[in-house]
């Protein structure tokens, strides 16, 4: 072969190298373009699946807002409160004793006796706004502390009434009901003014309670 072909064979075989050459650096450039785009792809991509749906945006997930449950709670308490606990009171059973005539001393128990010792009838004056006025009738209760300890005269309630119906409790002169302690041994004396109810007759019912434990006196005053 002359010197001219060894020539002309070296440009072709050069430029088939440039070509590879050339080819391989487009492969590397692209390959490496796909790797890059890929791995910018994936995360965008898991990033758009595990997105909330937004307003606006298609498809079938919808975003539903969080029930305040705090408030649906203030609201039910506010239209139901709770009711107060209620507390259970044992019966209790009020014994009277047969009625008796004044001077007679009734015991009640406890120790404790009581008599009906006198009773006038008298013309009471209103004693203030409000109270009654009108004939009435004057009782003078005796009561004794038979027991060993002192009893309070505190406690001690007197009732009236006559033609059935109950008879106004004054407060004017010459009443002075129980008060204070009553020591053991000793007795107290008291007045009880009443207003009868107009029209009504003799006879008048008196009722003593000493104390809410004890029985109740009952007398008659004719």
């Amino acid at each position: 072969m002359g010197a001219g072909g060894r020539r002309s064979r070296r440009r072709g075989t050069g430029r088939r190298a440039g070509a590879v050459a050339a080819l391989s650096l487009t492969l590397v450039a692209l390959t490496l373009a796909g790797c890059s785009g890929g791995g910018a792809g994936t995360p965008a991509t898991a990033g758009v699946a595990s997105s909330p749906a937004r307003a606006g945006d298609s498809g079938t997930a919808t975003a539903t807002p969080p029930s305040d449950a705090s408030s649906g709670d203030a609201s039910s308490s506010q239209a139901s409160p709770a009711a107060p606990p209620t507390a259970t009171v044992p019966a209790r059973t009020l014994t009277t004793l047969a009625p008796v005539a004044p001077s007679v001393t009734l015991s009640v128990g406890a120790g404790v006796a009581t008599a009906l010792v006198g009773s006038r009838a008298l013309k009471v004056a209103g004693n203030g706004p409000g109270e009654a006025a009108g004939a009435g009738v004057a009782l003078t209760l005796v009561v004794t502390n038979h027991s060993t300890r002192p009893r309070d005269l505190d406690a001690v309630s007197v009732t009236a009434s006559a033609g059935g119906r109950e008879a106004s409790l004054s407060e004017g002169p010459p009443a002075l009901p129980f008060a204070g302690t009553l020591a053991p041994g000793a007795s107290g004396r008291a007045v009880y003014v009443f207003v009868l109810p107009a029209g009504a007759g003799r006879p008048v019912a008196v009722a003593v309670s000493l104390a809410p434990d004890l029985p109740v006196a009952r007398f008659t005053v004719r």
